[in-house]
């Protein structure tokens, strides 16, 4: 009751964990044909950051998440697609989804940086 209050009285945000937004962005993306993909690496995030806040997810939370996909030997591509689908949910949450109250899911979406690639192919010029 108080969570409603402070939004409709003060326009403070109710908190939400991000797999309460992964849950959206799926529902809200069933048309995509690459869904099967994200929710792929969807699960391999939740354990690190599932039940994280969106207010608090930023390129520190991730670093656990990098480390340990590093040490599994996956490939940068891989760990960079995880971060985009990252960074998508978190802009989507920040730009597009609101609430009843009329205010976005967060406030601020934070800058995702994908790493460095130095094995990707490069364009044809």
């Amino acid at each position: 009751m108080e969570e409603i209050r402070q939004a409709q009285v003060y326009g403070v945000r109710p908190s939400r964990t991000f797999e309460q937004a992964a849950a959206k962005y799926v529902l809200d993306n069933q048309h995509k044909r690459s869904l099967g993909d994200e929710m792929s690496q969807l699960k391999q995030l939740m354990p690190w950051i599932g039940a994280v806040p969106l207010d608090r997810i930023h390129m520190g939370t991730l670093q656990a998440w990098i480390a340990k996909r590093r040490s599994e030997g996956k490939a940068v591509g891989t760990i960079n697609h995880g971060l985009k689908i990252v960074r998508l949910i978190l802009n989507q949450a920040a730009s597009e989804w609101a609430d009843d109250y009329g205010l976005s899911w967060l406030h601020l979406a934070p800058k995702i940086k994908l790493l460095p690639d130095s094995h990707r192919r490069q364009p044809i010029l």
